[in-house]
């Protein structure tokens, strides 16, 4: 393990448990995922760099999928699923961007979902930036790109919001080919029996985080290594903590490089980028959306 950094008190009011598991019980339960929001790099054939940034949501407002390129507003594609009007989950879009053709094609009327807002199979969504496949994510086999050139692009951030009681469940893949990692993040309270308020964070049912005395150790940081990889975990409940009924948690999940402190600048430009995984908590409820897509 790593050391260990807070922003208040000492080191020795943390403990890591390397052997100790962790596991939800019967009278926990997950808070609800409403949110997930994707960025994606994408690399051109002509070398310029875009961004695209992909939103699922499922809340009592709205149930749907926005596309954004490049932190453009007129680069936008917004789809209502909730809506009973069959075009509305399938169908093409095409926007006119600084001198720019951004033809959005998706399909989500057989959409098959799990425990959140972004579908897991049967779906397909697609961006094509002047003629070139700039993203594509989902299946495939339901997708014909006709020839077109394919940009290289991968995910660099994802963040998931969550509504609920403090337990958050969710799978992470750090690397493109890379495992899937069970994640739990639990942030258990006085009401529960403790005198103070306590944080775990589990990986594949091992604790690599404890944090006791929250309230005093609401933000920090660690080191933590996974299948070769070197992530930085940070957390900041102070918002949770100071006001339970509005506040929020932050939880991120960072690669970095094991090696970077000894790579010449020259070679600092053939690292992987950096992936970014962050949750944010909230223990205020809200009614989400029925879903009937895909069920």
């Amino acid at each position: 393990m790593g050391k260990i950094r807070t922003c208040c008190f000492s080191e020795k009011a943390i403990k890591v448990s390397d052997n100790s598991c962790v596991g939800a019980s019967n009278q926990d339960s997950q808070a609800l995922q409403n949110r997930v929001v994707c960025v994606y790099k994408t690399k051109l054939s002509t070398q310029n760099q875009v961004f695209i940034t992909v939103t699922w949501c499922n809340n009592i407002d709205r149930q749907g999928l926005s596309v954004t390129v490049a932190n453009n507003p007129s680069s936008t594609l917004k789809v209502d699923t909730n809506s009973g009007y069959y075009g509305t989950k399938k169908g093409k879009q095409t926007v006119e961007s600084n001198s720019s053709k951004i033809d959005f094609c998706w399909d989500l009327t057989l959409a098959k979902y799990d425990k959140g807002p972004e579908p897991v199979d049967d779906y397909y969504v697609a961006v094509v930036l002047d003629s070139e496949l700039g993203l594509f994510i989902g299946d495939v086999k339901k997708f014909t790109t006709c020839c077109i050139p394919v940009a290289r692009f991968s995910l660099v951030s994802r963040r998931e919001h969550y509504s609920g009681n403090a337990l958050y469940s969710t799978k992470v893949k750090f690397e493109g080919k890379g495992k899937i990692y069970d994640i739990v993040v639990k942030c258990s309270g006085q009401g529960e029996g403790l005198k103070y308020p306590v944080l775990s964070v589990s990986v594949d049912k091992r604790v690599v985080i404890h944090v006791e005395k929250l309230h005093w150790n609401f933000r920090g940081r660690q080191e933590i290594y996974l299948g070769g990889l070197m992530i930085d975990v940070l957390w900041d409940i102070h918002g949770l903590l100071c006001n339970p009924e509005s506040g929020v948690a932050v939880f991120m999940f960072q690669t970095k490089s094991v090696c970077s402190w000894w790579l010449l600048p020259e070679k600092e430009e053939q690292q992987k980028d950096v992936y970014s995984f962050v949750i944010y908590g909230s223990t205020s409820t809200h009614v989400r959306a029925h879903r009937e897509i895909g069920r």
